[in-house]
């Protein structure tokens, strides 16, 4: 038999949950089930979506916990509660795990979060502002175990040790 079922079905479920995420990230924003709805069948037909939803890679669970960070940032900026930080925050770590770009992207929500903290001005439970603080850390996690495991590994931040010869 053929023994590539798994992979495809855990791709296509991937790609499934990223369109989940994209119809409560624009549900949320527009507050329309049916804007949602629109986004989420406009983002299953875009050919790059369906490339990456039948292709056995990163790409599709990249895609599915940035979708995921960012309807949970999208909540978090509409009812301030820091589960839905935290949230985005975890979605970001696990980006982190896959895709280099994720990288940069949780460094700009983790700019976002301090900004938020700091506009607000209002002082926060211990409680809430240890969450922020645990979701502005948490991506950064991944990305620095992957460094120091290339430092490890090659003496030195680069793919590969230098050879003279």
């Amino acid at each position: 038999g053929d023994l590539h079922w798994g992979p495809r079905a855990a791709t296509l479920a991937a790609s499934l949950l990223s369109l989940v995420f994209v119809y409560l990230a624009v549900r949320q924003m527009a507050r329309s089930d049916r804007a949602g709805l629109i986004a989420a069948l406009l983002a299953a037909a875009a050919p790059a979506h369906v490339l990456v939803s039948g292709t056995p890679l990163a790409e599709s669970f990249f895609l599915a916990s940035f979708a995921g960070a960012c309807a949970a940032a999208i909540r978090f900026a509409g009812d301030r509660r820091p589960r839905w930080a935290l949230a985005a925050s975890v979605a970001f770590a696990a980006g982190n795990l896959l895709r280099y770009e994720s990288w940069v992207l949780s460094a700009v929500f983790g700019v976002w979060l301090i900004a938020g903290v700091v506009r607000r001005r209002q002082a926060l439970a211990a409680l809430d502002l240890g969450l922020l603080a645990v979701a502005i850390v948490l991506p950064a996690i991944p990305a620095a175990l992957w460094l120091l495991e290339i430092r490890s590994v090659y003496g030195s931040f680069g793919y590969a040790p230098e050879r003279h010869g």
